[in-house]
């Protein structure tokens, strides 16, 4: 989630991991990660506690390739499913935002330059 500034692992184990945030508490279960020899696919399903104001579910499917030395990146998120009011108000607005804020720092950690 883009406002996201602050967060902390409340648990985790081979396919599940629960971040409480300043936002709320976000969940990622049935984490799955697929290698081939051109690309490494990065599936999972976040549900989202944001408060008590709503609680939004999706699927996200993350695709790393290479081409001519760059890493090229991929994100789906779908199946968005958010409650309420305030659900349909995220539905609405929220989604280029959320999209974007999860490019933006993907983008960060991928334009690092490699240690040497």
């Amino acid at each position: 989630m883009p406002g996201i500034t602050s967060a902390e692992l409340v648990e985790s184990d081979d396919t599940t991991v629960t971040v409480r945030t300043n936002e709320g508490l976000m969940t990622r279960t049935g984490i799955s990660v697929h290698t081939d020899t051109d690309a490494i696919v990065v599936e999972f399903t976040e549900n989202y506690e944001a408060g008590n104001a709503t609680t939004a579910t999706a699927l996200f499917r993350e695709t790393f390739t290479t081409q001519d030395d760059q890493v090229m990146y991929h994100l789906q998120i779908s199946d968005r499913h958010a409650s309420g009011v305030l659900g349909a108000l995220f539905r609405t607005f929220g989604a280029r935002s959320t999209g974007r804020g999860f490019l933006a720092a993907t983008a960060a950690v991928l334009d690092k330059p490699a240690p040497s």
